[in-house]
């Protein structure tokens, strides 16, 4: 597979791992829905951590977040938005977002470890390339592939074919 190839097949896991969870369907009215984690994910950049979450279509009108380095709240009201740059965050650090619902906040949902690249790669174990008994060489190459909750945590699994 060609760099470019690798690069876009990486780009695509990362988004579609980190897009969600389907470990459960739940029903909101007048809709089926997927159970979904907040999906948080820290980023490494040059002015410090980058951390974004998901709004879920079960979070009430209005629902603002609180973030959490440490134990320690970073933000002095609740946010609006559904990101938050830490200045003063290193690589090492890991974040908790916290929804808040009328004034109250509820439990959070953690990032794990800090990523040091905007990305994350699939290891892919390559069969050797070889030919039919026609005579005709193949290749094998990533092509295809889908999110799935396989396990049930609410967390996406990548099924790459």
């Amino acid at each position: 597979m060609t760099p470019v190839k690798t690069t876009i097949a990486t780009l695509l896991a990362v988004v579609l791992a980190y897009a969600g969870s389907a470990g459960a369907v739940i029903t909101s009215p007048g809709k089926q829905i997927e159970k979904l984690n907040r999906g948080t994910v820290s980023i490494m950049t040059s002015t410090g951590p980058f951390i974004s979450w998901r709004l879920l279509a079960t979070d009430a009108a209005g629902t603002t977040f609180n973030v959490y380095k440490a134990g320690v709240k970073l933000n002095a009201t609740p946010l609006t938005t559904l990101n938050y740059r830490d200045t003063g965050g290193s690589a090492a650090d890991q974040y908790a977002i916290r929804p808040v619902v009328n004034g109250v906040e509820a439990n959070g949902f953690g990032s794990g470890p800090t990523w040091t690249t905007p990305y994350r790669t699939v290891p892919v174990q390559k069969p050797a390339d070889g030919v039919t008994p026609d005579g005709v060489a193949y290749s094998y190459e990533l092509n295809d592939g889908a999110p799935a909750d396989l396990d049930g945590d609410g967390t996406y699994e990548m099924v790459i074919k």
